[in-house]
């Protein structure tokens, strides 16, 4: 987690995200780590970095296009698309904001990778 900590220190710092977004992306991956103990580094970093990224486009309004539709029927076959629409909602509470759909998905594509990684 140390790394991560510094991972965001430097992206906040270079304008990259904003403090709330790497607070609730690193939130995002302790709340992943206990429940799933813990995933490779470089899993982590792209997961809480895009989240961190897509909070902070929503916070300065730009938006993004969806994923493929080829991403998306594998995301809707994974079966960690439960619990990767859980956490996605505990983002939007945590945030604040309900997250257009772009950004949903996108997510969700990330939760299922990790969750289906942890699978092995």
């Amino acid at each position: 987690m140390h790394s991560l900590n510094e991972r965001f220190r430097v992206l906040i710092k270079g304008g990259v995200v904003i403090p709330e977004a790497a607070e609730i992306a690193m939130e995002a991956v302790r709340r992943l780590q206990e429940k799933h103990g813990s995933f490779p580094d470089d899993k982590l970093n792209m997961f809480s970095t895009h989240l961190a990224s897509a909070l902070t486009r929503l916070d300065r309004r730009e938006t993004i296009d969806p994923p493929p539709e080829e991403l998306l029927a594998e995301m809707k076959a994974s079966s960690g698309i439960q619990e990767a629409m859980q956490e996605v909602a505990w983002v939007e509470r945590r945030w604040g904001r309900t997250l257009p759909d772009a950004e949903k998905q996108f997510l969700m594509i990330h939760y299922t990778s990790l969750l289906q990684e942890m699978e092995g």
